[in-house]
């Protein structure tokens, strides 16, 4: 009991130890940390870009290096702002060293020297500057007239060129990561019971990964957290598929089990390799999806096997594209598709008479056994020229009726195939109706149209399903 128990503590210590949560807890920790940073420093550069309430310190500083470096003149390159006086003529308002700003006057004489005025005082009540000359005279300079005046007065103070553009991009930056990291830290803590709340982990991780390494544990933290979550997944899947096989067993139902996902992924990977092949590996792939179609397929409860394999279809294949060939492909309009059926069908077996076949391995086979086997083979003994009629009604009805009578096409094709098709002597029947189908058809064509095409993905499939529980095997008085 006590080594039981110490068994199921080091399991569950382990399990802890590889739900990730740790990784998951310290990159959501590191979200938040970066977050705050960058909102701090947006917060930094909105309070240092102030340059005083008045023009002239604000005008002081605005050639101060800013973060990134470099300086914020605008003006005339040499630290100097164009000012126009109010007697027409134009100077230069000069900040020289930040420290004593004088005024050079243009005299407005061609070769005259400039007329340097010192600043004296400052008035922002009357929005004025004054500058005197070393003779006495003096001159005032009103803000309005001097070059930026209006930045100055529209952002109060505020540096606007460039610099608060940049601070808003970090405070942007930093809320958004701030927020980034509170659904981190619900992943977090929710990623130890839902597996998608790990890949959403994995998904913050490759947005970060460069960050100082934090991506990479956001990375490590889903996909460790992810793998336990996907095996109790694929466990519980595996056990719903017993259940549902178990279930179409024992109440005898005819029902298909396959998924539209993997139905994609086989058509699509058997279209991809048949295109680069050339069609050559086409036998393969189509073998491959009869085996997964037939391992899904239950007819009253009995569940389809499919043994026939690439290297046996590939000669009849050949073979069919020899004789289209050599007939200008009007075998294979005619015979093609009933001889394909035919080695089909013969490949095509119940899971039942496989056992019992092999429980009688090594037995010694009697006259009535091999009659008894005989009877048991799986064949389509439908002709050409009886398919050849089936679908050229079928086209013929669904053309007149604008594709309205596809959905009788549907069932009185599927209804001929069954017709001619017995599983291990077993002859099965098609019960589906068309206004049965037509019901169906228009629901899903709804849903296509209201999930815009997306819907599609799983249409093929819920075709399949239905087809599937129409059909039964014919009982043997009934057949007689």
């Amino acid at each position: 009991m006590e080594t039981e128990n110490k068994t199921v503590a080091k399991e569950s210590k382990a399990a802890k130890k590889g739900d990730g949560f740790k990784l998951r807890l310290i990159y959501a920790i590191g979200l938040l940390v970066m977050g705050v940073v960058f909102t701090c420093v947006g917060i930094v550069m909105r309070i240092s870009s102030y340059h005083g309430n008045s023009y002239l310190e604000w005008l002081k500083n605005y050639g101060t290096p800013g973060l990134f470096g470099g300086g914020h003149y605008s003006g005339n390159g040499d630290g100097s702002f164009d000012v126009r006086l109010d007697d027409g003529r134009s100077a230069k308002f000069y900040l020289q060293d930040r420290e004593e700003p004088y005024l050079a006057v243009n005299p407005g004489n061609a070769g005259a020297e400039e007329e340097i005025y010192v600043f004296l005082s400052e008035n922002m009540n009357e929005e004025t500057f004054t500058f005197a000359r070393d003779d006495g005279e003096k001159i005032t300079v009103s803000f309005e007239n001097t070059y930026k005046f209006d930045q100055f007065t529209e952002y109060g103070g505020w540096d606007g060129l460039g610099l608060s553009t940049v601070m808003t991009v970090f405070l942007s930056i930093g809320l958004a990561i701030i927020a980034l990291g509170g659904l981190q830290m619900m992943a977090a803590f929710l990623g130890k019971k839902v597996l998608w709340v790990n890949y959403l982990s994995v998904v913050l991780g490759v947005l970060f990964v460069y960050a100082y390494g934090l991506g990479v544990i956001g990375i490590l933290g889903g996909l460790r957290g992810a793998k336990p979550l996907r095996e109790i997944k694929k466990a519980k899947k595996e056990a719903e598929k017993r259940r549902r096989k178990e279930e179409a067993i024992a109440n005898k139902e005819s029902t298909f089990t396959g998924g539209a996902f993997m139905n994609a992924v086989i058509e699509w990977v058997s279209a991809f390799v048949t295109f680069i092949t050339l069609g050559i590996c086409y036998p393969f792939m189509a073998c491959w999806k009869l085996k997964w179609k037939a391992s899904h397929t239950f007819i009253d409860g009995r569940q389809q096997v499919f043994d026939g394999n690439g290297l046996q279809f590939m000669g009849r294949y050949m073979l069919l594209l020899f004789l289209s060939a050599i007939t200008f492909g009007i075998y294979y309009v005619l015979c093609a598709k009933v001889a394909i059926e035919k080695w089909c069908t013969l490949h095509t077996h119940f899971a039942d008479e496989i056992a019992d076949a092999s429980e009688q391995t090594g037995n010694e086979q009697t006259e009535s056994t091999s009659t008894q086997k005989k009877e048991k083979n799986s064949e389509f003994d439908g002709r050409w020229y009886q398919l050849l009629g089936v679908n050229w009604l079928c086209n013929f009805v669904t053309i007149i009726t604008l594709s309205f009578g596809q959905c009788w096409a549907h069932c009185y094709k599927e209804r001929w195939f069954c017709k001619h098709r017995i599983i291990d002597g077993e002859r099965l029947s098609f019960d589906g109706k068309a206004m049965q189908y037509f019901g169906k058809r228009l629901l899903w064509s709804f849903l296509t149209i209201v999930t815009l095409g997306i819907f599609v993905f799983w249409l093929k499939i819920k075709t399949l399903k239905w087809t599937v529980s129409h059909t039964h095997i014919v009982e043997k008085e009934q057949a007689a």
